[in-house]
């Protein structure tokens, strides 16, 4: 007896119809499935069998032949197990086939017979639309996906036998209609743009942007509040309208990328690391999966540290950003996938981070400043609408106020979360090493993107590091002189970036003892007496921070305006001027904040002060890109 039954697979975010015929015949007992299987389908010969027996139905004895038309589609999916196992059964005769032709059927089997979910529901049920279907049959756990098409019934089955019952004129489960779901509250509120001091020509340029989906660029020095007004825009963005998020969670739904199986809430916000593959970017593979312009698809691609991604990877978003589609062309077959999304980047202006800052001076020499402008392509600036440079504040506007490989793998960062991840010769590290620290130190946690899959990885660490002042090692020594010539101090200095240096917030200098220090018998603190002062501090902040999911003075999340509540009148009056007169970034001073209640939290004191604000100005980072002072100079032209 020959069956047919109608089915799909996925191409890109499209589901192609597939008709699933299987024949059983006088033979040897043998189960054979052409029509070009992938490796899914053909390992489904087993899994159909177990579950078949499993749910209390025989296994036919006979010769087996499915064959999934049309032939010259090559078929990936495990979405094919419950159409082959209903078309078996069909043709055993343990069912009718009276109405198992007007439905689209889809649903992996587990070998119990039970169904879990699969990712392209929503196209399928688009398609069954389109084909003049009744419905579609899906596993329970997908029925609210399929419910966002209109005109079509949707027939959820839990189990192999749930989908033989329905299919047999029996009492159908029920689904609940369209009016019925409400989508799922987000995991977090969008961050509040009240939070941001100042910058109102980068808030007008973000609601004008905002308003008319326009690409966005901010340029400024480390620490003036980029990443701070990029990260508020899903904020002031309007809700999905009707029909609008249909496509959107067909990406997430055909990928299986979370907060798939729910359906999609808001508008996406897309912040990959700048260590982005091409294909993770725009979307690649074999098959070809979606990238992270598609999965900001109706929403907003940030691009933190926008002068840090690979070139290519850069240069690939000039077309999508125009035709808002793209189209990855493989062997025999086009794959589609939408990504008409805004494009909001952030960058320093140098490598340095000071050029245009009000009270520092660019130290980069003329030729790193032109191969740095040339990263940037004339034709992909051209397509960035709004340009605006983010200038620091000054201290009395605050006043008022990594991985990787392929697959991925976790890295040290990842390794050290929750602990502490020591760099030691600090100055010795790769460049790119250290600079792929800037995006973790602030976020507590590393996006890698591959083609076809975002693997996320948890590094809320605490960083110490140590490095010499110089190559020779001897700058700053009280009985011994530098010999590094001044253009070798200039380029150990540029090791370290200024957006590098503006996340560290305590530095201290180490120097030599002298012989009578080392000849004293006295010895300092034991461990435990300081580790009985750290665990009265932890609790104490446990307390303040209690459900949030950070809780210490250099993790939470909080804004200037509630670190600024815990200082007193004379620390915060300190803390302007210092920020004036050493030309602290926003975020630098949003650290020395934290640094001064943490020093408030040791002494025990419930408001930080002014010998507590004092003490953590004097750990910021002197700045490290200073020029040579005379006395290393005329020693080495003595």
């Amino acid at each position: 007896m020959l069956v047919r039954v109608r089915a799909s697979t996925l191409m890109g975010i499209d589901a192609i119809p597939v008709e699933v015929e299987t024949d059983i015949s006088q033979g040897l007992p043998s189960y054979t499935i052409v029509g070009l299987p992938g490796g899914p389908v053909r390992e489904s010969g087993d899994r159909i069998r177990a579950a078949i027996r499993n749910s209390g139905y025989p296994f036919p004895g006979r010769k087996v032949t499915i064959n999934l038309a049309p032939a010259d589609l090559r078929k990936d999916s495990a979405l094919l197990d419950l159409p082959i196992a209903l078309s078996m059964l069909c043709a055993e005769g343990v069912m009718t086939g009276e109405d198992i032709g007007k439905y689209l059927v889809s649903g992996e089997l587990s070998l119990d017979g039970s169904l879990k979910p699969v990712r392209g529901v929503l196209s399928q049920g688009l398609l069954a639309q389109r084909l003049g279907l009744s419905g579609v049959m899906v596993p329970a756990a997908n029925a609210s996906e399929a419910l966002l098409v209109p005109g079509i019934d949707v027939i959820p089955a839990a189990t192999l036998r749930d989908a033989v019952s329905s299919l047999s004129g029996c009492a159908r489960p029920h689904a609940a209609t369209p009016d019925s779901i409400a989508p799922q509250p987000a995991d977090v509120d969008p961050a509040d743009l009240r939070d941001v001091v100042g910058q109102a020509v980068a808030r007008r340029a973000m609601e004008i942007a905002a308003a008319g989906s326009h690409a966005l660029l901010f340029v400024g020095p480390p620490g003036c509040g980029k990443t701070m007004l990029a990260e508020r825009i899903p904020g002031i963005l309007p809700d999905f309208e009707d029909g609008e998020a249909v496509e959107t969670a067909q990406v997430y739904s055909a990928a299986g990328e979370p907060p798939w199986p729910r359906l999609v809430a808001r508008r996406p916000f897309r912040a990959p690391h700048h260590s982005v593959t091409t294909a993770g970017l725009v979307g690649g593979g074999n098959p070809p999966r979606p990238g992270e312009i598609s999965f900001a698809h109706g929403g907003v691609l940030f691009l933190d540290e926008f002068s840090e991604f690979r070139r290519e990877a850069r240069e690939a978003l000039r077309q999508p950003i125009e035709s808002g589609e793209i189209r990855i062309a493989r062997a025999g077959n086009i794959y589609r996938f939408p990504c008409r999304f805004q494009l909001i980047a952030a960058s320093n202006p140098c490598p340095c981070g000071n050029a245009g800052h009000p009270r520092r001076i660019c130290r980069c020499p003329p030729p790193l400043l032109s191969r740095f402008a040339r990263r940037f392509s004339g034709p992909l600036l051209d397509r960035i609408d709004l340009s605006v440079s983010v200038l620091p504040l000054g201290g009395a506007d605050w006043s008022g106020a990594v991985g990787g490989g392929n697959p991925p793998r976790p890295g040290e960062i990842s390794f050290a979360h929750g602990g502490v991840l020591f760099l030691d010769e600090f100055s010795e590290f790769r460049r790119e090493a250290r600079e792929a620290l800037r995006q973790p130190i602030e976020s507590g946690e590393i996006r890698i993107a591959r083609a076809g899959n975002i693997y996320r990885f948890p590094c809320r660490f605490q960083l110490i590091a140590a490095s010499n002042p110089c190559p020779c090692g001897n700058a700053g020594h009280p009985r011994r002189i530098c010999r590094c010539p001044p253009p070798l101090l200039s380029r150990f200095a540029r090791r370290f970036s200024g957006p590098l240096l503006d996340r560290i917030d305590l530095s201290v200098s180490v120097l030599p003892l002298g012989g009578a220090d080392w000849s004293g018998a006295g010895g300092g603190e034991t461990s435990q007496a300081v580790r009985e002062r750290v665990m009265r501090c932890r609790k104490t902040q446990e307390k303040r921070y209690a459900g949030r999911p950070c809780r210490t003075n250099g993790t939470v999340r909080a804004p200037f305006s509630e670190l600024a509540s815990h200082l007193s009148p004379e620390a915060r009056s300190l803390l302007t001027r210092a920020a004036d007169r050493l030309g602290l970034s926003g975020r630098a001073i949003c650290r020395v904040a934290r640094v001064a209640r943490t020093i408030a939290d040791i002494s025990g004191e419930k408001t930080a002060a002014l010998p507590h604000v004092a003490e953590a100005i004097q750990y910021r980072l002197p700045d490290f890109a200073r020029q040579p002072d005379e006395k290393n100079e005329a020693a080495y032209r003595a």
